[in-house]
């Protein structure tokens, strides 16, 4: 047939995605693998079934049915693109989850009417001041806080808290580990008591051997508190295992040593 000036051969239509076989080198029976072609009626061009154009995956659904899966798909491409823009959470700066747990602490000691004061920045040993309406000092609060870093569940200390035992020292634990919109967990701990249990359990994480039998370090500075100690003891009978510090949770019973302690 002849088309403007250059002949086009239906016969002779290549389908996209497959390379030219040489002439003359084609198979005895390659008749059999020819673009198939659908008979049509009346003088009506015939269709290369191979194009996606003419032969598409639709075809004989109606005009509804096409535009109903055309939106399926791109609500399913518009969600998957939500999904993977979805931002990742970063770890909260160390400093930020400090000021975090004094400030819920604050909020908790104002709120049962104790006159109360963050300590200047950098003050040793204390982060939270208690104090009577005559300005006299009576209490000194110290404050952990963790978020959900640390397999253990602890609060990172170090060595100098073996030696801290004020008796006006209180020490406040507060667990920001808990799922969005639940109030933290405090643990309201006399700092002679932490003192003891952080000097004992480091000395049975030297005496006890690894999980795999090796020695520990006997000059790591860094000590835990922990709400289970039990991996400390892999030799021993443990101690401070797990519960041991429910007794002390929301204890804020040992800020009442002095009846003017409060804002009368």
């Amino acid at each position: 047939r002849i088309m403007g000036s250059s002949k086009v051969w239906m016969g002779n239509v290549k389908c996209p995605n497959k390379p030219d076989t040489p002439r003359r080198t084609r198979p005895a029976h390659a008749l059999r693998h020819r673009r198939k072609h659908r008979p049509h009626t009346r003088r009506s061009r015939p269709t290369v079934q191979c194009y996606a154009r003419t032969y598409s995956s639709n075809r004989g659904e109606s005009v509804a049915e096409i535009e109903a899966s055309e939106s399926e798909q791109e609500v399913a491409e518009f969600l998957g693109s939500v999904k993977t823009a979805q931002p990742k959470k970063t770890k909260i700066p160390s400093a930020i989850v400090g000021a975090a747990g004094e400030h819920f602490v604050m909020g908790e000691l104002l709120r049962r009417g104790f006159i109360a004061a963050l300590a200047p920045q950098g003050a040793p040993n204390m982060d939270i001041l208690i104090a009577d309406t005559f300005g006299n000092h009576l209490l000194s609060i110290q404050v952990k806080t963790r978020t959900t870093i640390g397999g253990d569940g602890g609060w990172h200390m170090s060595e100098k808290h073996e030696k801290i035992k004020g008796s006006k020292l209180l020490y406040v634990f507060v667990d920001l580990g808990k799922p969005t919109g639940e109030s933290p967990d405090y643990f309201i701990i006399p700092a002679i008591t932490v003192a003891k249990i952080v000097f004992e359990t480091h000395k049975a994480w030297e005496r006890n051997p690894g999980k795999r039998g090796q020695q520990r370090s006997q000059t790591n500075k860094m000590r835990r508190i922990r709400p289970d100690n039990t991996s400390s003891y892999t030799a021993e009978k443990p101690e401070y295992t797990l519960g041991w510090m429910d007794s002390y949770k929301s204890a804020w019973h040992f800020l009442e040593t002095s009846n003017s302690v409060r804002h009368r």
